[in-house]
């Protein structure tokens, strides 16, 4: 599988289709069947690891693939997490880490975006980001030369 894309709820069979690794959430009225369980011990924060496929008559036609669902447990807001992914190759605890460091790349540029005031950004990914906000501090004459 390629790079992890930013996820999109509804993208999952195109995604896979092209050899393209996703980690989402999954819906909570989403209608799946589990193929198979992980057996053994798991990770302490990991509740569930499952291959799953979609049986709802939409998300069969949209995504026939076998995904696979990994509950994790999130400590701090003591809540369930439902995770869906195409990666199955990688183990339960790599894919919620995935998923937390998503999360907390998320509230990097929220934070990025409102302490210097970026209006708008170019791109999607890290580096159209940063070249955004270093202009625009460079044309506000804030940005420090080192």
């Amino acid at each position: 599988m390629g790079r992890v894309p930013p996820h999109q709820r509804g993208r999952q069979g195109p995604w896979t289709d092209r050899q393209i690794g996703f980690v989402t959430r999954l819906k909570e009225n989403a209608v799946y069947e589990v193929v198979n369980q992980a057996t053994g011990p798991l990770p302490a924060n990991i509740l569930a690891d499952e291959l799953i496929r979609f049986t709802g008559d939409r998300a069969a036609q949209d995504c026939p693939h076998i995904l696979r669902r990994v509950v994790v447990w999130d400590e701090r807001q003591e809540r369930e997490i439902l995770l869906l992914t195409n990666l199955l190759y990688l183990s339960a605890a790599t894919i919620a880490a995935i998923y937390k460091d998503r999360g907390e790349i998320e509230l990097f540029f929220k934070a990025l975006k409102q302490n210097l005031k970026v209006k708008s950004s170019v791109g999607t990914g890290a580096q159209p980001e940063i070249g955004t906000v270093g202009r625009n501090q460079f044309r506000a004459g804030s940005l420090n030369r080192s």
